[in-house]
């Protein structure tokens, strides 16, 4: 920082080896070492940021690189423990620093161009005597989790996968973003500040032929996918809250030997249910069927990983089959809506007959 007046140690996991070679390679630091191969250090953009006034706020976001919206494969590690290569994440590494524990709600936002958020990210601070794991500035072992915010005090690497949030229960992550301008936005307590990056594509796949509308157009049929994914699940989550107060009712009709035609007609109305629920989604009961004929959902998530299999605008067919999928499940909803605001409805008023709590829904 002073044209080497002073010099402070950056050792973190490299090994003490002799070092034959460095060279700053797309803002890597590479180092050739002796019987070690290379040791990368990802990312020194933050080390060009560092100043006076960034040591000494009391919070700080650096602004990310620019990052290419890139498909990674899996790591070695699981393959070969303990030497196999450390390989960068698939995302932008976000980086900030607290000079002190925080002592409110910490929050990392991912925005567009339009700043509407894309992810959200939260920590609340660690209560007394509890630690957070401390990895130093290795990267956690791949697979799909979210991603933390640390809250203690120090330096903090944070990576966005590049995905949106998913929606409730979906079947993969959510859709990729589509390369353009994005911002991170860092928020403790009435303090915040936002830095922008850009998100570019992969020139490979550039060179290909695919255009950032292409990508666009496969991102929004992703959301609207994912949109119909919600649609169905609720329906499921639905059913099996009726379907359980109706077996329910059934048992305590039984129990307290109230009229037959309650237990009945309870039994009767959670098996339309059934009916409904093994069209959306695999059951136990109907594993056999969806051998030959997979259910809505399944069909759902097969359709899921073949837009989204590579970079590219989705065939028509894709187009076609998501048209197919939502008419049915717009009859299975409509279905499912008929049977709650009429028969079921009914049926709470043979409940109250009885003296018998009724049965709750929501509508869709």
């Amino acid at each position: 920082f002073d044209r080497g007046a002073h010099w402070q140690p950056l050792q973190l996991d490299l090994p003490v080896v002799p070092i034959t070679d460095i060279k700053v390679y797309r803002k890597d630091l590479v180092v050739s070492t002796m019987g070690r191969s290379f040791w990368i250090l990802d990312d020194i953009s933050v080390l060009h940021q560092i100043n006076d006034q960034t040591a000494s706020a009391q919070a700080f976001l650096f602004r990310p690189r620019d990052s290419y919206r890139a498909r990674w494969t899996g790591s070695l590690e699981r393959r070969f423990s303990g030497y196999s290569p450390e390989y960068p994440p698939g995302g932008v590494m976000v980086h900030y620093h607290l000079s002190h524990d925080a002592q409110d709600e910490l929050k990392l936002d991912v925005l567009d161009s339009e700043d509407r958020v894309v992810r959200s990210y939260s920590a609340r601070p660690r209560s007394a005597g509890a630690e957070e794991p401390d990895q130093g500035m290795r990267f956690p072992r791949r697979g799909r989790g979210t991603a933390s915010l640390s809250t203690q005090a120090g330096m903090h690497r944070l990576v966005w996968d590049l995905e949106h949030a998913p929606p409730p229960n979906a079947p993969r992550g959510g859709a990729t973003a589509v390369p353009g301008r994005y911002q991170v936005r860092l928020t403790l307590g009435q303090w915040s500040q936002t830095q922008e990056f850009d998100l570019l594509i992969d020139p490979r796949v550039a060179d290909d032929g695919v255009t950032i509308d292409d990508l666009r157009a496969q991102f929004q049929l992703v959301q609207r996918l994912g949109r119909s994914w919600g649609r169905a699940r609720s329906a499921v989550e639905r059913i099996g809250s009726v379907r359980g107060q109706l077996q329910s009712v059934a048992e305590n009709a039984r129990r307290a030997e109230l009229e037959e035609a309650v237990s009945k007609r309870a039994d009767q109305l959670a098996r339309q249910l059934t009916e409904i629920e093994e069209l959306l989604v695999q059951t136990e009961e109907g594993k056999v069927g969806a051998q030959l004929e997979p259910q809505l959902m399944g069909q759902m998530s097969y359709l899921w990983s073949m837009v989204t299999g590579a970079d590219q605008r989705p065939a028509k067919s894709a187009y076609d089959r998501l048209d197919d999928i939502e008419e049915v499940l717009q009859g299975l909803q409509d279905r499912l809506s008929r049977l709650l605001k009429d028969d079921i409805a009914a049926f709470n008023k043979q409940l109250r007959e009885q003296k018998l709590g009724p049965v709750i829904f929501n509508q869709p």
